[in-house]
């Protein structure tokens, strides 16, 4: 699953309760980038997740970070990938 911490965006494997916390990180992430409105990310300001291996991502709530990182296109195999 995409997340976004540090400046960065990361392919992480997450269980179902952080995956569930991540996809609402997301949609605020998606609210911001079509209203310019920070409101919804305002509750994951000092959040984070980990993921199944105990790496801990700090959730990036920096809107002109977001912007950067969402105007950078990722390669249709990276958002697809299938994990065996």
């Amino acid at each position: 699953m995409l997340t976004f911490s540090g400046g960065r965006r990361h392919s992480v494997i997450l269980s179902r309760k952080m995956a569930s916390i991540n996809g609402t990180y997301l949609n605020a992430v998606r609210q911001l980038l079509h209203t310019n409105d920070r409101e919804p990310l305002e509750q994951f300001d000092d959040q984070s997740i980990k993921d199944v291996r105990g790496n801990e991502f700090a959730f990036e709530t920096r809107p002109n970070v977001l912007y950067r990182l969402n105007s950078v296109p990722e390669p249709f195999h990276e958002i697809y990938q299938v994990i065996v």
